[in-house]
């Protein structure tokens, strides 16, 4: 009797390769750049490569054409892809630059995908957010983004200064007696700056806060400021009392140059 050699081999079907579901993005920032399509063309050629040498299969491609970075607004193609996030693993760019404005946005960006399952990949920078090393380089990008994002702020804050040195208002509601004009400066609002000098009259002629404020809730012209329905004793009192009213104002401690509600004599 003849003994097979292989009697002892267990016949296992071999294991299969789940092979990654990957998906490029493209965009270039000008209509110029869009219609001659060399950067798309060389994106797509870019991305797909590596898609290929890793053995991935490429199931969506979106592009942006002649779309800036510096909003989502616009963006469809960057919208679809995160839309369609759950059915691809992959999404492959050609550089950060192409993905997010800074490195606040891509680092937003990025955690969008990834809290969706799809990891990122940025070929011309060398960053797989799925492997340890590109992590470590998202964090240190994370610590860029906060610089960035301070000396915007200081830029910004820097920038609302001298604006309001030169009488623009800075946001939220104008003091009563003031509105601005199409550039934001500060002006003077007659209706509220009548029942102002009313206001000031009446506590001139000897009537009490609250005596004020009756006179004034009789009468449909004096309009109460913004949110108030009615005149109260201390509204009359804390309006009449704003060094505000003599153009003394101030945004976060610079002086803000306005016309005076009141006359200081």
């Amino acid at each position: 009797m003849v003994i097979s050699q292989y009697h002892n081999i267990s016949l296992v079907p071999p294991r299969k390769i789940n092979v990654l579901k990957a998906s490029t993005y493209i965009r270039v920032s000008t209509g110029r750049q869009a219609e001659e399509g060399a950067s798309l063309e060389a994106q797509q050629r870019i991305t797909r490569a590596y898609a290929e040498a890793q053995g991935w299969n490429v199931v969506h491609e979106f592009v942006d054409a002649g779309v800036s970075g510096r909003s989502m607004d616009g963006r469809s193609g960057m919208q679809e892809a995160l839309s369609r996030a759950g059915e691809y693993d992959r999404l492959i760019v050609w550089k950060m630059s192409r993905f997010g404005r800074s490195s606040r946005d891509t680092l937003n960006l990025v955690h969008d995908f990834q809290e969706q399952g799809v990891e990122v990949v940025f070929v011309e920078d060398a960053i797989d957010t799925s492997k340890a090393q590109s992590r470590f380089l998202m964090q240190i990008l994370a610590a860029v983004a906060e610089m960035e994002s301070a000396n915007i702020a200081v830029q910004v804050h820097a920038g609302m200064e001298q604006r309001a040195s030169q009488g623009v208002w800075q946001g939220g509601p104008t003091p009563f007696g003031y509105t601005t004009d199409d550039d934001g400066y500060l002006i003077i609002d007659p209706p509220a700056q009548q029942t102002i000098q009313k206001m000031a009259q009446l506590i001139i002629d000897g009537k009490t806060t609250g005596q004020v404020a009756r006179w004034l809730n009789a009468r449909i012209e004096s309009h109460p400021p913004p949110r108030m329905k009615r005149w109260k004793s201390p509204e009359v009192r804390r309006h009449l009392t704003r060094r505000a009213l003599l153009g003394e104002l101030d945004w976060d401690g610079t002086p803000v140059p306005a016309p005076a509600v009141l006359d200081p004599d």
